[in-house]
């Protein structure tokens, strides 16, 4: 009976059914886009946004990211995956981790921030199988002289049991493995057991060959983790992986890993972006905190329509009696209010309580359909390593139509969801 239930649980995983938002094909890489729009109704609360854990089933489903990554886990030419997270409190991707590396030996490779290493998901996870193991990084507590997170959200799934750049590959495994897929993730979400449905998130899922520059970069970022717990020494191994990448870059998409060293830093592509803006700035955001990018927002509201989505607990925290709220704080609200003149600010309404935090947790901007930032960051100043070495992160900036299209549509998207402040349950409280 066991067995049997071990195989109906293989066949149920083995196929998605929830279709992506949005999927195409750029050259020789596949993509699809998925967006976490929690399916939730309840009485005086706002449809679709205000969300409790009753909630979570129908909202993973919806989204797909779960069976897609299922999908990755158990096919059976994929031989390795690696993971690099914030947090890992997700029980069904950590089951089915366990299930493929007990059952049919592959190999899973974990980073995670230290902070969270002895969390009751990562411990499980580090005692299920021989075939995982879970490496902590990061330093904290935050907060501290020298604090940083391990803060990167990629999933990657490779057909080899060990990865490697492939130049180091012999010609005769170059031949073989030339066309071979690697699929890899850039997510705003961590490994939690909301992440992949019940917090607003988005997911990038690339498929491209193992030879390409993209998949070489996801792989560089990996290679460049196993070295001792050190940013520069992180930063220093993947500038010196990425300049041996034999293939060429994509014009259409740039990748970025930081800390970055002296290598080209998210921040400043977002500035370029920003500065370039003539029609339309969308921007979804869980926290911004720094004067370094809401001043240039603000900049570029002079010339294009900027538009803005916080979670509202950045509301919540800043207005007098603002109820219960998570996450935000003194800088978030000082960032909301250098732009809410500036042009459309809107909420989503999110369910925050002692016991239960449903956040709205998207990172990215779309100026002029025509630009994307996305990665697993937030705005501020660790993250996109404006000054300092900053925190463990991945950034894209992509001009591939398709693909910023469907960010464009996704904010929208997430707007019908979301509240002006005049409609909002606390929106006509005072500022504190």
């Amino acid at each position: 009976m066991k067995y049997l239930v071990v195989i109906a649980f293989l066949l149920s995983t083995s196929l998605y059914a929830s279709p992506p938002f949005a999927k195409g094909q750029s050259g020789e890489l596949k993509w699809e886009v998925r967006f976490n729009l929690p399916v939730c109704d309840h009485a005086g609360q706002k449809k679709d946004a205000w969300c409790t854990a009753s909630d979570k089933r129908a909202s993973v489903e919806f989204s797909g990211v779960e069976d897609r990554l299922r999908s990755w886990i158990f096919n059976e030419k994929v031989k390795s995956v690696y993971l690099a997270y914030f947090s890992f409190s997700n029980t069904s991707v950590r089951r089915s981790l366990c299930t493929a590396a007990d059952k049919r030996g592959l190999k899973v490779t974990v980073f995670i921030d230290e902070s969270n290493f002895e969390s009751p998901n990562v411990v499980e996870l580090r005692e299920c199988s021989r075939n995982i193991r879970v490496i902590p990084k990061g330093k904290g507590p935050f907060g501290s002289s020298g604090a940083h997170l391990m803060h990167m959200k990629i999933f990657m799934a490779s057909f080899t049991e060990t990865i490697k750049p492939f130049r180091e590959y012999s010609d005769q495994e170059k031949s073989l493995l030339e066309e071979a897929p690697l699929y890899f993730t850039s997510s705003s979400a961590n490994m939690s057991s909301n992440g992949t449905g019940l917090h607003f998130e988005n997911w990038l899922f690339f498929n491209s060959p193992l030879s390409s520059h993209l998949a070489q970069q996801n792989i560089c970022v990996f290679t460049s983790l196993m070295d001792k717990n050190d940013r520069r020494t992180f930063a220093e191994n993947f500038k010196s992986c990425v300049k041996r990448i034999e293939s060429a870059p994509r014009n259409d998409i740039k990748f970025f890993a930081v800390p970055s060293l002296n290598m080209e830093k998210p921040y400043k592509a977002m500035l370029d972006m920003l500065k370039s803006a003539r029609k339309e700035v969308l921007v979804a955001i869980h926290r911004l905190t720094t004067k370094n990018i809401y001043a240039p927002l603000a900049e570029a509201a002079k010339k294009a329509e900027l538009k803005v989505i916080f979670d509202d607990d950045t509301l919540r925290a800043g207005v007098v009696d603002g109820g219960y709220y998570k996450g935000p704080g003194y800088h978030d609200v000082l960032a909301y209010r250098a732009l809410r003149n500036k042009g459309e600010i809107s909420f989503i309404e999110t369910h925050a309580s002692e016991n239960f935090t449903h956040m709205f947790h998207n990172k990215f901007i779309v100026t002029d359909r025509e630009f994307l930032f996305q990665g697993a960051g937030n705005f501020t100043g660790s993250a996109l390593n404006i000054r300092g070495a900053g925190n463990y992160e991945q950034f894209y900036v992509i001009r591939t139509p398709e693909i910023v299209e469907a960010y464009a549509r996704g904010w929208y998207e997430i707007r019908s969801r979301a509240t002006l402040r005049k409609d909002h349950p606390v929106g006509n409280n005072p500022d504190k």
